[in-house]
Protein backbone atom coordinates (compact mmCIF):
# COMPACT_ATOMS: atom_id res chain seq x y z
CA UNK A 1 0.00 0.00 0.00
CA UNK A 2 1.29 3.46 -0.86
CA UNK A 3 2.15 6.04 1.80
CA UNK A 4 0.77 8.83 -0.38
CA UNK A 5 -2.86 9.75 0.11
CA UNK A 6 -4.86 10.61 -2.95
CA UNK A 7 -7.14 13.56 -2.30
CA UNK A 8 -10.14 13.76 -4.59
CA UNK A 9 -13.27 15.82 -4.50
CA UNK A 10 -16.53 13.89 -4.68
CA UNK A 11 -18.58 17.00 -5.47
CA UNK A 12 -20.17 17.00 -8.91
CA UNK A 13 -21.99 19.96 -10.44
CA UNK A 14 -24.47 17.62 -12.12
CA UNK A 15 -27.62 16.81 -10.15
CA UNK A 16 -30.53 14.41 -10.47
CA UNK A 17 -33.13 15.79 -12.88
CA UNK A 18 -30.68 17.85 -15.00
CA UNK A 19 -30.85 17.56 -18.78
CA UNK A 20 -27.43 16.59 -20.10
CA UNK A 21 -25.85 16.01 -23.51
CA UNK A 22 -23.24 13.31 -24.14
CA UNK A 23 -19.98 14.89 -25.35
CA UNK A 24 -18.05 11.77 -26.41
CA UNK A 25 -18.46 8.05 -26.92
CA UNK A 26 -20.95 5.88 -28.79
CA UNK A 27 -23.95 8.01 -27.69
CA UNK A 28 -22.32 11.35 -28.59
CA UNK A 29 -24.85 14.12 -29.24
CA UNK A 30 -27.78 12.43 -27.49
CA UNK A 31 -29.63 14.15 -24.66
CA UNK A 32 -31.29 12.69 -21.59
CA UNK A 33 -32.28 13.32 -17.99
CA UNK A 34 -30.01 12.34 -15.10
CA UNK A 35 -31.59 9.52 -13.08
CA UNK A 36 -28.82 9.06 -10.49
CA UNK A 37 -25.52 10.67 -9.55
CA UNK A 38 -22.71 8.50 -8.16
CA UNK A 39 -20.23 10.99 -6.62
CA UNK A 40 -17.87 8.37 -5.16
CA UNK A 41 -17.07 7.01 -8.61
CA UNK A 42 -17.62 10.30 -10.48
CA UNK A 43 -20.33 8.82 -12.70
CA UNK A 44 -23.94 9.56 -13.66
CA UNK A 45 -26.80 7.40 -14.94
CA UNK A 46 -28.74 9.06 -17.77
CA UNK A 47 -32.14 7.87 -19.05
CA UNK A 48 -31.86 6.04 -22.38
CA UNK A 49 -28.09 6.56 -22.70
CA UNK A 50 -25.33 3.91 -22.48
CA UNK A 51 -27.80 1.03 -22.53
CA UNK A 52 -26.63 -2.41 -21.41
CA UNK A 53 -28.31 -5.70 -22.37
CA UNK A 54 -28.57 -8.23 -19.56
CA UNK A 55 -29.55 -11.80 -20.40
CA UNK A 56 -31.52 -13.33 -17.52
CA UNK A 57 -32.48 -16.94 -16.95
CA UNK A 58 -36.04 -17.99 -16.33
CA UNK A 59 -36.83 -18.45 -12.63
CA UNK A 60 -39.86 -19.30 -10.55
CA UNK A 61 -40.71 -15.64 -10.06
CA UNK A 62 -39.77 -14.05 -13.38
CA UNK A 63 -39.68 -14.94 -17.02
CA UNK A 64 -36.25 -14.98 -18.65
CA UNK A 65 -35.23 -12.74 -21.48
CA UNK A 66 -33.19 -9.74 -22.47
CA UNK A 67 -33.45 -6.74 -20.15
CA UNK A 68 -32.04 -3.36 -21.20
CA UNK A 69 -30.79 -1.09 -18.40
CA UNK A 70 -28.82 2.13 -18.21
CA UNK A 71 -25.18 1.82 -17.28
CA UNK A 72 -23.14 4.53 -15.47
CA UNK A 73 -21.32 7.09 -17.62
CA UNK A 74 -18.35 9.22 -16.47
CA UNK A 75 -19.52 12.70 -15.47
CA UNK A 76 -16.73 14.25 -17.55
CA UNK A 77 -18.33 12.86 -20.73
CA UNK A 78 -21.60 14.77 -20.26
CA UNK A 79 -22.41 18.48 -20.24
CA UNK A 80 -25.39 20.20 -18.63
CA UNK A 81 -27.86 21.76 -21.08
CA UNK A 82 -29.06 25.22 -20.00
CA UNK A 83 -32.89 25.31 -19.95
CA UNK A 84 -32.97 28.93 -21.18
CA UNK A 85 -30.41 29.13 -24.01
CA UNK A 86 -30.43 25.35 -24.82
CA UNK A 87 -26.61 25.26 -25.05
CA UNK A 88 -24.24 22.84 -23.35
CA UNK A 89 -22.50 24.79 -20.63
CA UNK A 90 -19.81 24.27 -18.04
CA UNK A 91 -21.39 25.50 -14.83
CA UNK A 92 -19.94 27.89 -12.28
CA UNK A 93 -19.76 26.90 -8.61
CA UNK A 94 -23.29 28.23 -8.01
CA UNK A 95 -24.73 26.37 -11.08
CA UNK A 96 -25.01 29.39 -13.38
CA UNK A 97 -24.79 29.05 -17.19
CA UNK A 98 -21.62 30.62 -18.62
CA UNK A 99 -23.40 31.60 -21.87
CA UNK A 100 -26.52 33.44 -20.70
CA UNK A 101 -25.86 33.98 -16.98
CA UNK A 102 -29.12 32.32 -15.87
CA UNK A 103 -29.42 29.75 -13.09
CA UNK A 104 -29.69 26.13 -14.28
CA UNK A 105 -31.73 25.08 -11.23
CA UNK A 106 -35.42 24.50 -11.95
CA UNK A 107 -37.72 26.94 -10.20
CA UNK A 108 -41.07 25.91 -8.86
Amino acid sequence: MSNKLRVTSNKLKIRKGDTVKVLSGKDRGREGEVLRVLPQSGKVIVAGINMLKRFTKKTKDSAGGIIETESPLPASKVGVVCPKCKKVSRLTQSRICRHCGESVDKKG
